[in-house]
């Protein structure tokens, strides 16, 4: 069909348009976003929850190669 004109492959086409529906969809439709956004932010709250756990545990270690090395 517009293999030709354009110098696309219909299967290409087809996909993409497909893919941009899906993307319209996901992006306009209010209950998606808010769940969406829900789920953004208890990532954001695993990730940071689980950097301050890396920096204690980081400062735990530190502690004890200074009370290691006093003695």
């Amino acid at each position: 069909m517009f293999s030709s004109g354009l110098g696309v492959h219909n299967d290409a086409l087809i996909k993409g348009l497909l893919i941009g529906a899906g993307v319209t969809f996901l992006l306009t439709n209010d209950s998606v976003q808010k769940n969406m956004i829900a789920a953004l932010v208890k990532v954001w709250s695993s990730l940071t929850g689980g950097i301050e756990e890396m920096k204690e545990r980081f400062r735990d270690a530190e502690a004890e190669i200074a009370t290691a090395s006093e003695d």
